[in-house]
């Protein structure tokens, strides 16, 4: 994967978390496929310090962009 700039689109300060919204850009290194990823980042936070971090994106747009289900398999076994 070529990944491109992330850019933090949105932020939302709660009282024990913050989430984060970012958009990333990108392409398949091999396939030339656009990436195009949407981040829901979630920091769960205790006495001023990370305790948890979720994200949450869409598989498939990774998939597609490695060029299906066997490229990405071969991608991940290198």
């Amino acid at each position: 994967m070529a990944f491109g700039h992330f850019t933090l689109e949105s932020v939302y300060p709660l009282a024990d978390a913050v989430i984060f919204e970012a958009t990333c850009q990108g392409r398949g290194s091999e396939t030339g496929l656009p990436y195009n990823q949407k981040y829901i980042c979630v920091l769960h936070l205790r006495d001023g310090k990370i305790a948890r971090y979720q994200d949450y994106w869409n598989p498939l747009i990774l998939t597609s962009a490695l060029g299906g289900q066997e490229a990405m398999a071969k991608a991940y076994a290198r």
